[in-house]
Parts: C-alpha cells; sequence; structure tokens
C-alpha cells in the first residue's frame, strides 16, 4: 500500500486554509472542510490515477479537485506526494515548477 507524503508548502497551505475559514465560517465549518480535504488525500493515495495528469506542468504531476481547492501531486508505487493544495483561482504554474 502506497504512503501519503504532504509536502512543507502543502501543510502551510493547509494551515492557511484552516486559518481562512475558521475567519470566515467559524471552527466547525473549518475543521469539516480540512477533514473532507484529508479524506480527498486518502482517496488519491488509495487511487492516484483518478486524477488528471497535467502534462502541461509535467508528465509525473496530477490534480484533483476539492470544492474550492485543487490538489496537485506526484506518485509511484510507494507513496502519492502531495506537492500544493491551491484555490482553484491562483495560476499554478510558477508554484509547481519551483517545487518539483
Amino acid at each position: 500500500m502506497r504512503s501519503l507524503e504532504v509536502s512543507n508548502h502543502s501543510k502551510k497551505e493547509l494551515n492557511e486554509i484552516r486559518s481562512y475559514t475558521t475567519i470566515r465560517w467559524g471552527k466547525q465549518q473549518s475543521n469539516q472542510y480540512l477533514t473532507e480535504l484529508h479524506n480527498t488525500m486518502i482517496l488519491l493515495k488509495e487511487n492516484p490515477h483518478i486524477g488528471i495528469n497535467r502534462v502541461d506542468f509535467s508528465d509525473e504531476i496530477y490534480s484533483f479537485p476539492h470544492v474550492s481547492h485543487m490538489i496537485y501531486y506526484k506518485f509511484n508505487d510507494e507513496k502519492v506526494y502531495i506537492m500544493a493544495v491551491l484555490h482553484k483561482s491562483m495560476l499554478p504554474k510558477e508554484q509547481l515548477l519551483e517545487r518539483k
């Protein structure tokens, strides 16, 4: 079974999502949204091919949507590596290219 690894950049982004959601919609909604994001990452760990291969960035980068965010990741037989968790309005190209 693959492991799940979350990059330091992604951990920072998740903390920012938590803070923003807590301020905007409250702690309960924030906890629920982060739990759902985590569950989506577990789904990707178990089924990494369900994402879209982002050959526009790299042959090895995939993306998968979660509500208002897009999860960018790579995978191999051993792990799924979460590269970024970005709001859908963000342009990911520069962010992803610097994280290779």
